[in-house]
């Protein structure tokens, strides 16, 4: 089994930090808003990879309408250290009254900080070829998607500890607040397995802090 992505308190703090800045500056008219940057620890090894957070008025990735997306400052090189992770999250699709907007940064913040991501970003774009574009569905079988999926849902969870809620319902519970993540849970027997597994390890993980 993939293991899951476990983001550190910095990693949640500085989430917090950037959902507060966007609040904050939502109604701002400005197409593409630069929010912050941060050094956030790899996942793999806790060396620093520099990500900054913007707001866009609207956000397609391959004709899609998405509500994030991560990319590069520069292209994805063939190894080595990428210079800056850059996450966008589209305010036309957001609502942060409805308290959307935390599990889509996180999902995109895993991205940024895992190296399963570079890999997975680097099998689409080989050299000298043509990118590989894949469906929804293809995607929710890349490791990147399947870590980041349940990853979205730390901070919630810590919620839910507080609670006293059963973390063996959440994952049902999040189906009704994010329809991606409702479409992943419902791809297959065999991902739904692995987001409930995930779930698991996370919720453990936050109950020894």
């Amino acid at each position: 089994m993939i293991q899951p992505a476990i983001l550190s308190d910095a990693v949640l703090g500085q989430a917090r930090l950037w959902e507060n800045a966007c609040q904050q500056r939502w109604a701002e008219p400005v197409y593409h808003l630069r929010i912050g940057e941060a050094p956030l620890p790899s996942l793999l090894d806790l060396t620093p990879r520099k990500v900054v957070l913007y707001l866009v008025d609207d956000l397609y990735c391959s004709g899609v309408r998405v509500k994030g997306r991560t990319g590069f400052k520069t292209p994805l090189p063939t190894d080595g250290i990428v210079e800056e992770y850059q996450i966008a999250l589209n305010k036309a699709m957001l609502r942060p009254a409805l308290n959307d907007l935390m599990p889509v940064l996180l999902h995109e913040i895993t991205h940024a900080i895992d190296p399963y991501f570079d890999k997975d970003i680097r099998r689409q774009n080989p050299p000298g070829e043509p990118p590989i574009e894949l469906s929804s569905q293809e995607q929710y079988e890349l490791p990147s998607e399947q870590r980041a999926f349940a990853a979205m849902w730390t901070a919630a969870l810590q919620e839910d500890i507080k609670a006293y809620k059963s973390s063996a319902v959440s994952g049902i519970l999040y189906c009704y607040r994010s329809s991606e993540f409702k479409s992943y849970w419902l791809h297959s027997e065999s991902t739904r397995d692995l987001a409930k597994a995930h779930i698991r390890l996370i919720v453990a993980d936050l109950k020894r802090r």
